[in-house]
């Protein structure tokens, strides 16, 4: 990952561009780490930081996310804060909050950047009916850019502010997007599924969590190296939901079993059971309990 980032990072094509870190203070780093924020004060000067205000942070800009110069125009690249960086990065995988949220190459010196960034997560909040979406938390990241239906310029089309955004999806791979500058990303209107996903993204997360600690004792090896198993996972949560499961136990338990055996709606005998749960919720393990899933899925498959 710290030769992938770098690679990208050193670009020619982004020689008299700046590059940014994007820390979450509401994230957890060591004291010790050069990344800690006192410790970057230390070595970076005053005008190669900014804060981005965000609103309802706003009275404690110290809890607000910060951008880091790691390299200005024509200059070399912050080599010790880029690989600093990957190291936490590797250890916050899945976390809640990460501490380390991305890397940026733009044209715009650091306080421009930091509002265009505030404004880009107002405009997202508006759109999504939130105060202020949290873009750069990574795993609402992934979600912007994998489930978002049939419109994949959407996201670079409204992230029109940088040359260049970078950050780590689920799988811990480097993702990278890049501005598409002749699409309008007003001629659409958000689906609600999409709306669902930024509502719901820390319940997504916990539970994908969840799922792939339960899959990493049973086969010894991550779920997560699959974007399109983060998608699936996420349309079958919808899926719920439109079902009218809102108990939040039955909701995890049909996404489990999707995950585990693909639609479970296929099968008459289990779908009745699913419905039964929503005239009385957080009975659907039970009603599964008297029913061989594995055998009526794979006889629904074959048919």
């Amino acid at each position: 990952m710290d030769k992938t980032l770098t690679n990208y990072l050193t670009d020619p094509t982004y020689d008299n561009k700046y590059c940014y870190l994007l820390i979450d203070m509401l994230g957890y780093v060591s004291e010790i780490s050069p990344l800690h924020l006192d410790n970057i004060k230390e070595n970076v000067k005053s005008d190669q930081i900014a804060i981005i205000a965000r609103p309802e942070l706003a009275y404690d800009l110290n809890a607000c996310p910060h951008l880091i110069v790691i390299k200005e125009p024509n200059e070399k690249l912050n080599n010790k804060l880029v690989r600093a960086s990957v190291g936490i990065v590797i250890r916050e995988h899945l976390f809640t909050k990460n501490y380390i949220c991305g890397w940026i190459v733009s044209e715009f010196p650091p306080e421009v950047l930091a509002q265009k960034c505030l404004d880009f997560g107002s405009q997202c909040g508006r759109l999504f009916n939130l105060p202020f979406l949290t873009f750069y938390e990574p795993f609402r990241m992934q979600l912007l850019q994998d489930c978002n239906g049939f419109f994949p310029h959407w996201l670079p089309s409204i992230i029109n502010w940088c040359d260049s955004y970078f950050y780590a999806d689920v799988s811990q791979t480097i993702r990278t997007i890049q501005p598409i500058r002749d699409f309008d990303p007003m001629d659409r209107v958000l689906t609600e599924e999409e709306k669902y996903y930024q509502h719901q993204a820390k319940n997504l997360l916990a539970l994908y969590k969840a799922w792939n600690n339960i899959y990493l004792k049973l086969n010894k090896t991550t779920v997560s190296g699959n974007k399109a198993q983060l998608v699936k996972f996420c349309q079958y949560s919808y899926q719920a939901r439109t079902l009218g499961i809102n108990d939040v136990k039955d909701h995890d338990i049909f996404v489990l079993l999707s995950m585990k055996y693909g639609s479970l709606l296929n099968n008459e005998e289990i779908k009745n059971a699913i419905l039964a749960s929503q005239d009385e919720p957080g009975t659907l393990a039970e009603r599964l309990k008297q029913i061989d899933i594995a055998k009526f899925v794979a006889s629904s498959n074959k048919n």
